[in-house]
Protein backbone atom coordinates (compact mmCIF):
# COMPACT_ATOMS: atom_id res chain seq x y z
CA UNK A 1 0.00 0.00 0.00
CA UNK A 2 1.39 3.37 -1.03
CA UNK A 3 1.02 6.05 1.61
CA UNK A 4 0.73 9.66 0.55
CA UNK A 5 -0.55 12.81 2.19
CA UNK A 6 -2.85 15.36 0.71
CA UNK A 7 -1.61 18.96 0.63
CA UNK A 8 -3.94 19.75 3.53
CA UNK A 9 -2.54 16.85 5.56
CA UNK A 10 1.03 17.92 4.73
CA UNK A 11 0.23 21.45 5.88
CA UNK A 12 -1.30 20.01 9.04
CA UNK A 13 1.87 18.02 9.76
CA UNK A 14 4.03 21.11 9.20
CA UNK A 15 1.83 23.18 11.50
CA UNK A 16 1.92 20.47 14.16
CA UNK A 17 5.74 20.41 13.98
CA UNK A 18 5.84 24.20 14.20
CA UNK A 19 3.52 24.11 17.19
CA UNK A 20 5.79 21.56 18.86
CA UNK A 21 8.83 23.78 18.30
CA UNK A 22 6.92 26.79 19.62
CA UNK A 23 5.95 24.88 22.76
CA UNK A 24 9.57 23.84 23.25
CA UNK A 25 10.65 27.47 22.90
CA UNK A 26 8.00 28.59 25.41
CA UNK A 27 9.15 25.93 27.87
CA UNK A 28 12.76 26.94 27.35
CA UNK A 29 11.84 30.60 27.83
CA UNK A 30 9.96 29.78 31.05
CA UNK A 31 13.00 27.89 32.37
CA UNK A 32 15.24 30.84 31.55
CA UNK A 33 12.84 33.20 33.33
CA UNK A 34 12.87 30.95 36.40
CA UNK A 35 16.68 30.85 36.36
CA UNK A 36 16.79 34.64 35.96
CA UNK A 37 14.46 35.02 38.94
CA UNK A 38 16.62 32.73 41.07
CA UNK A 39 19.76 34.63 40.05
CA UNK A 40 18.10 37.97 40.82
CA UNK A 41 17.15 36.71 44.28
CA UNK A 42 20.73 35.53 44.85
CA UNK A 43 22.01 38.92 43.73
CA UNK A 44 19.70 40.71 46.17
CA UNK A 45 20.88 38.45 49.00
CA UNK A 46 24.52 39.13 48.09
CA UNK A 47 23.86 42.88 48.07
CA UNK A 48 22.25 42.63 51.52
CA UNK A 49 25.25 40.68 52.83
CA UNK A 50 27.63 43.19 51.24
CA UNK A 51 25.76 46.04 52.91
CA UNK A 52 25.83 44.27 56.28
CA UNK A 53 29.57 43.57 55.93
CA UNK A 54 30.29 47.19 55.00
CA UNK A 55 28.35 48.34 58.07
CA UNK A 56 30.29 45.91 60.25
CA UNK A 57 33.59 47.14 58.80
CA UNK A 58 32.58 50.75 59.49
CA UNK A 59 31.62 49.85 63.07
CA UNK A 60 34.95 48.07 63.60
CA UNK A 61 36.85 51.04 62.19
CA UNK A 62 34.94 53.34 64.53
CA UNK A 63 35.71 51.07 67.50
CA UNK A 64 39.37 50.92 66.48
CA UNK A 65 39.52 54.71 66.34
CA UNK A 66 37.84 54.92 69.75
CA UNK A 67 40.36 52.43 71.17
CA UNK A 68 43.25 54.48 69.74
CA UNK A 69 41.90 57.69 71.26
CA UNK A 70 41.32 56.01 74.62
CA UNK A 71 44.79 54.47 74.53
CA UNK A 72 46.33 57.87 73.81
CA UNK A 73 44.40 59.39 76.72
CA UNK A 74 45.55 56.61 79.06
CA UNK A 75 49.15 57.18 78.00
CA UNK A 76 48.74 60.92 78.60
CA UNK A 77 47.20 60.33 82.04
CA UNK A 78 49.97 57.84 82.92
CA UNK A 79 52.57 60.48 82.04
CA UNK A 80 50.74 63.10 84.15
CA UNK A 81 50.54 60.65 87.05
CA UNK A 82 54.25 59.88 86.77
CA UNK A 83 55.00 63.63 86.78
CA UNK A 84 52.89 64.14 89.90
CA UNK A 85 54.59 61.21 91.66
CA UNK A 86 57.98 62.71 90.85
CA UNK A 87 56.88 66.10 92.20
CA UNK A 88 55.56 64.52 95.41
CA UNK A 89 58.73 62.53 95.99
CA UNK A 90 60.93 65.65 95.89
Amino acid sequence: MHYWLSPVQEENVKLAEELGRSRDEVTSHQKLEEERSVLNNQLLEMKKRESALKKEIEERASLQKSISVTSALITEKDEELEKLRNEVSF
